[in-house]
């Protein structure tokens, strides 16, 4: 986002931004009218999509107010959970579709769908790879793991898994794996 000026906010921008600052301010019968934050795992998101959706609307202000940390305990590590948040940013967006939206708006929502399926089929495909490792079955490993590289967040954690990944599979799975705390196939 724009750091000298403040900006008006549109569905569109919404839709593209994943991590919105934790610093939002709603009118509490506006809240009310959404019907508050969903059982979703992205429920800011999903709040959010559904603001814009509606025809509300929403200012960015520039300006650092909080600070944004991910640990290894984050779901964006966890496959299997980041896998279900992309399930609930699709059906926040599926669901903005529904609704009048400018058609400047609808195309985005529509490529910000296509971008998070595909997506999807890439974090499915690395949490089946990692399982299949923990498995202690390494046939194909390594062409599995350079199809789930878009599922890796973490250049560098991507990077560091390749380098094992060539060397073995086997030591991919006793360095990453082991150090996520998984169990591990003997």
């Amino acid at each position: 986002m724009p750091r000298d000026a403040p900006k008006e906010l549109t569905l569109a921008d919404a839709t593209w931004m994943s991590l919105f600052p934790n610093m939002v301010a709603y009118q509490v019968e506006a809240l009310r009218e959404l019907g508050g934050f969903r059982d979703r795992h992205v429920e800011d998101y999903d709040l959010w999509i559904r603001t814009f959706a509606t025809g509300g609307s929403g200012v960015y202000l520039p300006g650092e107010y909080s600070e944004h940390r991910i640990y290894r305990t984050s779901r964006s590590h966890d496959p299997a959970a980041y896998e279900a948040s992309v399930d609930s940013a699709l059906a926040s967006l599926r669901d903005a579709l529904s609704h009048e939206i400018a058609p400047g708006d609808r195309r985005s929502v529509e490529e910000r769908i296509a971008l998070l399926e595909k997506r999807r089929e890439r974090i499915h495909a690395r949490a089946d790879l990692e399982s299949r490792l923990r498995a202690g079955e390494y046939r194909g490993a390594r062409a599995a793991y350079l199809h789930a590289a878009p599922a890796y967040r973490s250049r560098r954690r991507y990077l560091a898994g390749l380098g094992l990944m060539l060397v073995s599979p086997r030591l991919f799975r006793r360095v990453l794996l082991r150090r996520d705390g998984a169990p591990q196939a003997d």
